[in-house]
């Protein structure tokens, strides 16, 4: 695979979701698998022109390499079917021919979340519906948390009462979404968080794997090889312990880290570093956290990178047991 090939993997791949991404991931070969990983690390900000150019490189070849064709409106609804689900898809569009493309919803599904945000906010709440029932369930519900509350209840009252929409309307409304985000100039760059997800890939994939693109990364660059190690194993992962490891790592923490580290979180996470302590204890840290003030965020980040590499030492240790990303733990 050439350098172009990767790349446009990457980007292609980014925009799929971690499950997808990791299952296509899965059937590759290594050294392919740990560059495009790599890629992945230090990819900052995509054009939009970049991801269309991906995208049309990938169906040319595949058009010429398995003799796949179909015509516009199969593609389409198929691509349509594929994105939302026959149902939700049948629930959006009649029956009949669809239209030519309907580019501008993919577009949308390609933005961040904060760009749809400040894309519909001010628009008709059937707009916003027809745009989130387009998008995936937890992309929408993103979106939902942004929104005014009065705004938010609205959308999801019409969404209940949506009614099939004519091919004419989601034409002029893919239009308009495609005019948006061509044209208007703070809509123009796609932001990918490309380290985030590599994280959330990997995070699919078998432990073995795993392993191996860390160990890969690591010789080619100490410093991202560690920020990504630094993704997959966040400091509220400890809440997967079982209380036995839990307990013994909390053992050997430092009382000053554990106050920083805790005052980063919420009650929810404190509660399970609690129920690992007796319950004086607890009080006395719940005490000291009181009485510790205000704290830098970097003081807390630390604290927490700090328990985060205790834990992973006493697992190398076998001291405690660490959680893996499968489920096939036997108890």
């Amino acid at each position: 695979m050439t350098a172009d090939r990767r790349k446009n993997a990457a980007i292609i791949l980014l925009g799929m979701g971690e499950h997808c991404a990791a299952e296509i991931l899965k059937n590759m070969n290594q050294k392919e698998v740990e560059a495009i990983i790599e890629i992945m690390n230090n990819m900052d900000d995509v054009s939009e022109e970049e991801v269309i150019r991906a995208l049309n490189e990938f169906f040319q070849e595949t058009r010429n390499t398995t003799g796949l064709s179909a015509t516009s409106g199969e593609y389409i609804r198929n691509t349509l079917v594929s994105a939302v689900g026959s149902e939700k898809a049948g629930s959006l569009i009649d029956e009949g021919p669809l239209p030519e493309t309907l580019r501008g919803f993919d577009l949308l599904k390609w933005q961040p979340v904060y760009t749809i945000v400040d894309a519909l906010e001010e628009e008709h709440p059937q707009i916003i519906t027809i745009a989130l029932m387009c998008l995936d369930s937890e992309k929408s519900a993103q979106v939902l948390k942004w929104l005014p509350k009065d705004l938010a209840r609205d959308v999801i009252r019409r969404m209940t009462r949506c009614s099939p929409v004519s091919h004419y309307a989601m034409k002029m409304l893919s239009d308009y979404f495609e005019e948006r985000f061509t044209k208007t100039e703070k809509f123009r760059v796609l932001t990918s968080d490309g380290m985030n997800m590599a994280a959330s890939i990997m995070a699919h994939l078998d432990e073995g794997m795993e392993t191996e693109i860390l160990t890969w990364l690591s010789d080619e660059n100490r410093e991202v090889s560690e920020k990504l190690q630094d993704r997959l194993f966040p400091f509220e992962k400890l809440a997967q312990f079982d209380s036995r490891s839990l307990q013994t790592l909390l053992a050997e923490v430092s009382n000053e880290d554990m106050v920083l580290a805790l005052k980063g979180t919420d009650e929810d996470m404190r509660k399970v570093f609690f129920k690992c302590m007796s319950s004086k204890t607890a009080e006395l840290l719940r005490d000291d956290m009181d009485s510790t003030g205000p704290v830098k965020l970097n003081d807390v980040l630390e604290a927490q990178k700090r328990i985060v590499e205790l834990a992973k030492r006493l697992g190398e240790e076998e001291k405690i047991f660490m959680p893996s990303h499968s489920n096939d733990t036997i108890y």
